[in-house]
């Protein structure tokens, strides 16, 4: 009987003294370390029981390590689709035609749009960004008692090649780009009466040029911006049969946003988006300076693959 018990004391006293880096750990799939405590205490009794509560409390720690460790994302996107929703505000260079529209609330429109980036391996890439404006319109009581709908739909679009050249530096990662593009914006007016319906709209549409920045502070925060300009555009003023070129056309975007990635697959942001259309109009010898400005406040859902 001795020499069973003396057996057992040093089967233990070897178990004991294993240390845990050497004990398996299943790193790939988070599970749990054996516990030696739980496997041997119905053997031991007194102070070996509380040797083993401490080894298994040890283990226990060891894997807990191991999970807070374990970052939440561990790859970049390849391709993002985004839905957006939000306010589009429309600012006019013309004093009284501004006051006209905010009087009325035909400046504001519900802003719906979609924004899709593809990053083909890591040095290129492409970006749409599109949206159309809902809402804009009010009913006016005229004098003789008819009644007058006005409306104005805002609505754009944005296509880009880009180039972009990731680099880490301080525990982030930074992502320049510059691209190369096409953009188009568009404002569409209409007037109905009793007696006879009219619209108008005034667009602009040309090359542009893309530069900004994605800085990732870390793998669920991502902050960017960028910049478009153009370096061809052309536009135009139409009015019931009337159209009229634009002369020294502009087209312009501002874009500053943040997203936060739950998950692989699921992130959410915030973005704010200055677009500008800007011209000259000559009519009668008379020259008009037009300078469009829609300020854009947007959230947006978007799934990464």
């Amino acid at each position: 009987m001795m020499k069973d018990i003396l057996k057992g004391y040093l089967a233990f006293s070897f178990l004991a003294l294993v240390p845990i880096h050497q004990l398996p750990v299943h790193a790939e799939e988070s599970m749990p370390l054996p516990s030696l405590g739980r496997v041997l205490r119905p053997a031991n009794q007194g102070g070996t029981t509380r040797n083993l509560t401490a080894l298994e409390n040890a283990t226990a720690k060891l894997d807990d390590s191991y999970r807070d460790k374990k970052p939440r994302v561990t790859k970049d996107y390849s391709l993002r689709v985004g839905i957006l929703g939000g306010l589009s505000t429309l600012k006019t260079a013309d004093a009284d035609d501004q006051a006209a529209q905010e009087e009325f609330g035909l400046n504001r429109n519900f802003y719906l749009g979609a924004q899709v980036d593809y990053r083909l391996q890591q040095y290129w890439g492409a970006e749409v960004d599109a949206f159309y404006g809902v809402g804009g319109s009010a009913e006016i009581s005229e004098s003789d008692g008819s009644v007058s709908k006005l409306s104005v739909k805002q609505s754009g679009a944005t296509a880009i090649l880009k180039a972009q050249y990731p680099m880490n530096a301080g525990g982030m990662r930074f992502i320049p780009k510059a691209g190369i593009g096409y953009g188009l914006l568009k404002i569409n007016g209409e007037t109905t009466t009793t007696l006879v319906s009219a619209s108008s709209s005034t667009s602009g549409s040309g090359i542009l040029g893309v530069a900004g920045l994605d800085v990732m502070l870390s793998p669920s925060v991502i902050f960017f911006f960028d910049y478009a300009k153009s370096l061809k555009a052309s536009g135009s003023i139409s009015a019931a049969s009337i159209s009229q070129d634009l002369e020294s056309t502009g087209l312009g975007r501002l874009r500053l946003g943040a997203t936060y990635r739950f998950d692989r697959s699921f992130s959410v942001g915030a973005q704010y988006i200055q677009r500008k259309l800007t011209g000259t109009s000559s009519d009668s010898g008379r020259t008009t300076e037009m300078d469009l400005s829609f300020n854009q406040m947007v959230g947006a859902i978007q799934i990464d693959f």
